[in-house]
């Protein structure tokens, strides 16, 4: 390690157990109820509030759309002013963006969960008598006895060609620790006795008219923008995407707080789309933009560190620009537009699926590109836990990409990132998922996108006058593909 080592060390990290864990002079400690306490590194915001009647903790930070002004400590206390249980604080968290975990404890309940997509991430291990919840397995083997599962079907999963094309995606709630789980996106950890309860989806979609969808979508993300800008100042990547053009029209009210850019990280070339489409239509609406390219090898030292931090951290081209901004740093918060595949029909772009025709094992194909029994294992018991969804409005297909995709690979990369900045995502919003999950299908879906340009017609009209994802070679797509498969085999 260097000199830099007690800052980087489980940056922006948090442990929840009967102990304090305080393992340099950049650690916090607040006590919580009955004896535990929460452990949080000093990069990341932690609360503990409490009544005679319950106690809350956050770990992260939120937005509200609905009132962008507040800071994430006055939501925290709204949240706790007259909550009645529980499923009321579940209620009350749907309309919230942000990036957190919650630590809820009344006469009744003893409960962990955390944002919609799980961003910041949530695992535990140990039994109703000894049990930690950490950001990440590996800091939870700082303070509990892990011992590495050697599972066949695991170490079959590992090396084969789908894993390491979906730059090392998970599926299921194991971790390659026995003995420590992951939790999902939709669900909470009941403490009392470490178990895992659903409690998302309960109702059918929202019966909502499209106009009204886009009106609200547009300004939760809009204001979820605004309120982080309050705070901070944002870089926002933009490319010749969907997400990103979303995005930056939600941005427009926020522009004198937001850096636009995009970043090559030594594979993209200059006249590809992602580069050469955003730099027209910034330059054509005077607004500034920056073509980074982090393109520096990261030191082995950088990449054992994040090791130690982070449980399978990678090695991939994306990976350089987290060294560039640890090089480089910035004080702001980093936009990304994941979450919003959810609702673009990611698993079926085109609509070419029929879901009743569907089993885990070619769930498993779709999600990697090839079936391996542990993808199909896990699929087969998720779907099991996961029941009947299809009369409440949820497809499959969108809950799969939710809560497997968007749960282990959409968390991972953030947690990479911690070292080095924080992220923001103002799609992980369940009211926002749920109403342009409520809109039709074929709205989502390839190759236009409808609902998309819609919002982007409220928010932006302007921003429609250039093409998304135009073609590109297909000489030059193989090989980017082909060098970010090999920096995957390399992590």
């Amino acid at each position: 390690m260097t000199d830099h080592s007690d800052k980087l060390f489980f940056r922006r990290q948090y442990l929840f157990g009967p102990e304090p864990y305080c393992p340099n002079a950049c650690w916090k400690v607040q006590g919580f109820e009955q004896g535990f306490f929460l452990s949080a590194h000093e990069d990341v915001d932690s609360y503990v509030l409490s009544t005679s009647q319950r106690s809350l903790a956050l770990i992260g930070f939120f937005v509200d759309p609905f009132h962008p002004e507040k800071s994430s400590a006055e939501i925290l206390r709204g949240l706790l002013d007259n909550l009645s249980s529980a499923a009321d604080l579940m209620e009350r968290t749907a309309p919230l963006g942000g990036r957190w975990v919650l630590i809820y404890k009344d006469t009744d309940h003893f409960l962990v969960l955390n944002d919609p997509c799980g961003l910041r991430q949530v695992y535990f291990a140990g039994d109703d008598n000894n049990f930690w919840c950490g950001s990440q397995p590996e800091i939870i083997r700082q303070v509990f006895d892990l011992k590495r599962n050697v599972e066949p079907l695991l170490s079959s999963f590992v090396k084969s060609k789908g894993y390491g094309w979906q730059e090392g995606a998970w599926v299921g709630p194991g971790t390659i620790w026995l003995g420590c789980t992951h939790l999902l996106p939709n669900h909470y950890l009941c403490l009392r006795r470490m178990v895992v309860e659903r409690f998302f989806p309960v109702e059918p979609l929202p019966q909502v008219a499209v106009p009204a969808a886009v009106d609200e979508s547009a300004r939760i993300l809009k204001n979820s923008i605004e309120g982080m800008a309050l705070r901070s100042p944002l870089m926002l990547p933009v490319t010749a995407g969907y997400d990103s053009r979303v995005l930056l029209a939600a941005s427009r009210d926020s522009l004198d707080r937001v850096e636009c850019y995009v970043d090559r990280m030594g594979i993209i070339e200059e006249d590809h789309p992602d580069v050469e489409i955003p730099r027209q239509l910034t330059a054509s609406l005077g607004l500034n933009f920056s073509v980074l390219n982090s393109e520096e090898r990261v030191p082995d030292w950088f990449l054992r560190l994040n090791r130690i931090n982070v449980t399978r951290s990678r090695n991939l081209p994306k990976s350089r620009m987290i060294y560039a901004r640890y090089k480089d740093p910035v004080a702001a918060i980093n936009i990304n537009g994941n979450a919003s595949e959810v609702c673009r029909n990611f698993f079926d772009k085109y609509l070419d699926l029929v879901e009743e025709t569907l089993p885990a094992s070619r769930l498993a194909e779709i999600f990697f590109g090839e079936e391996t029994d542990f993808a199909t294992r896990e699929i087969a018991a998720w779907l099991k836990e996961l029941g009947d969804v299809d009369p409440m409005g949820y497809l499959v297909l969108d809950m799969l990409y939710w809560e497997q995709r968007m749960g282990n690979w959409g968390g991972h990369f953030p947690a990479e990132q911690d070292i080095a900045l924080e992220e923001f995502s103002p799609f992980n919003n369940r009211r926002l998922m749920t109403l342009l999950l409520a809109c039709p299908t074929a709205m989502r879906a390839a190759p236009d996108f409808e609902l998309y340009r819609q919002l982007i017609q409220q928010m932006w009209p302007e921003l429609l006058d250039y093409p998304f994802n135009p073609a590109y070679s297909e000489k030059l797509s193989l090989r980017q593909r082909i060098r970010t498969f090999l920096g995957g085999l390399r992590g």
